[in-house]
């Protein structure tokens, strides 16, 4: 979640827009509060290709790429969202 602020706050001028925006992702990480969603690696692969789109950075890229093979190796549906990105 500090990984999207980090950047949603760069996007927004004033803060009442980026704060609307966490409360978005708080409701998009209910799988942490639910135990009962944990055993879905759909979930997880989705969280880790979120995680990867949040530290991609200019220059700094290769953070973003090995998570988005880490979500690659729980599901192979992720392959689409790594080969976009590559």
């Amino acid at each position: 979640m500090f990984a999207w602020y980090r950047q949603v706050r760069s996007a927004f001028a004033t803060p009442t827009p980026v704060w609307i925006a966490m409360a978005l992702l708080a409701g998009g990480l209910i799988a942490f509060v639910k135990a009962d969603l944990a055993c879905f690696h759909e979930i997880w692969a989705g969280l880790l290709i979120a995680l990867s789109l949040a530290v991609r950075r200019e220059g700094k890229w290769i953070e973003a790429v090995a998570i988005g093979l880490i979500a690659l190796l729980i599901r192979e549906t992720a392959a689409l969202y790594v080969v976009i990105m590559a």
